[in-house]
């Protein structure tokens, strides 16, 4: 019966269903280099949020920034976060959601499904934020990229009313200075050198 089952069951045809989280990926240019963010994104549904041991982020408890696999992070150019300068590369986000402030974890727990697997020995940097409350209630749990000068942005976390800033900063003064010295060093200069530097 067992095998007769099996048969069956591989006779069905396959079914494509939408994703209950919808995954999505933002890369956002910035400084020198790119900052790229992969995360899922569930909906309320009527259910409570972020509240103490409510159905979505409860408070006070290890979140995986989103749904299904931990949050990923990619950064091609140093940037730093919570006062330390992180290297190029990959790294999850966490997050502690409080009620007015939100503890953040850039971790190096790749492999991670979820908060599965998560070790503290793993942080890179941990550090809290200020919780704001947003403009208008958002059913999607949405990050975007805001904000963006040439040395910071703030990467926002917004769902239901509420709304996290998390700023990011990078180095481009010193390192354009030392490019424009050197080109300056060059007996025949590009015009447009002069004019970029301007500019900037």
């Amino acid at each position: 019966m067992l095998a007769a089952t099996l048969c069956s069951l591989t006779g069905f045809a396959q079914v494509n269903m939408p994703q209950p989280s919808t995954t999505q990926k933002l890369t956002q240019a910035f400084g020198m280099g790119t900052i790229e963010v992969t995360y899922s994104r569930p909906n309320i549904n009527g259910r409570s949020l972020l509240k103490d041991n409510s159905d979505l982020a409860p408070l006070n408890k290890l979140w995986r920034t989103g749904a299904n696999a931990a949050t990923r992070l990619k950064f091609t150019d140093n940037v730093t976060i919570g006062g330390k300068t992180l290297d190029t590369g990959s790294y999850v986000l966490y997050t502690i959601p409080g009620k007015d402030n939100w503890e953040v974890i850039i971790n190096k727990g790749l492999n991670n499904w979820g908060t599965d697997g998560y070790k503290e020995a793993e942080d890179v940097v941990r550090f809290k934020v200020k919780a704001d409350k947003a403009a208008a209630a958002t059913e999607t749990f949405t990050m975007q990229i805001a904000n963006v000068g040439n040395e910071t942005c703030e990467l926002q976390l917004i769902w239901g009313t509420t709304l996290v800033r998390i700023p990011v900063s990078t180095n481009v003064k010193d390192r354009l200075r030392a490019q424009i010295e050197k080109a300056l060093a060059v007996e025949k200069v590009n015009p447009a050198v002069y004019q970029a530097a301007a500019n900037f």
